[in-house]
């Protein structure tokens, strides 16, 4: 990784460069609280994401940084982490979604531009109360803002220490939805059985 925490308070991440690392350019993790992540260039991760913050990084800021070229997602929020705000950052030309969230209620997404990503231009999965202000999101694969739920059952996951609610909802206001390949935006929900009577 170019830089991992855990456990990890009031942390400052400011202008630095991480290129071609192996599994994740930056990686916070369990637990970390009150970050600062911005005006940083992450380029060129080769196994999966450029920025994820993962299993309850809370009250963090990033803003302000330009991510490309990885081979997962741009930018990632994951399993738990809640109230961060991602304002005003740059992610283009990744290899699956610009920006990520899973299991990740109460985030506020805000200003962001989400450019030419092999996937979806934002993608919200299982988390509720996500908020997309002003974002401009352009010209990416599939949905501009695709918002689905899924069930984890049956995967790797340790469900007593990542649980999940197959639930989402978004408030999406403002900005630019562009060119994106399967439209502006899509919302994916499971279909309800019924009992033939």
């Amino acid at each position: 990784f170019g830089f991992y925490c855990f456990e990890a308070d009031d942390v400052v991440i400011i202008g630095n460069r991480y290129d071609d690392n192996i599994v994740y350019g930056v990686d916070p993790h369990d637990r970390s609280h009150r970050l600062i992540i911005a005006g940083n260039t992450i380029h060129n991760t080769r196994k999966k994401h450029g920025l994820i913050v993962s299993r309850e990084v809370n009250d963090s800021w990033i803003f302000d940084n330009v991510i490309g070229d990885n081979k997962l997602s741009g930018l990632v929020l994951d399993r738990s982490s809640v109230r961060n705000v991602v304002a005003d950052n740059t992610v283009y030309d990744n290899g699956s979604d610009g920006i990520t969230v899973y299991e990740s209620p109460d985030n506020l997404i805000w200003g962001n531009r989400s450019i030419g990503n092999d996937k979806h231009g934002i993608r919200v999965r299982n988390s509720v109360g996500v908020k997309l202000y002003n974002n401009r999101v352009i010209a990416n694969r599939f949905a501009g803002i695709y918002g689905h739920v899924k069930d984890l059952h049956g995967t790797d996951r340790n469900l007593q220490l990542d649980p999940f609610e197959q639930q989402v909802s978004m408030v999406v206001v403002g900005g630019q939805l562009v060119h994106n390949g399967s439209g502006p935006v899509s919302i994916d929900k499971p279909l309800q059985h019924r009992t033939a009577t």
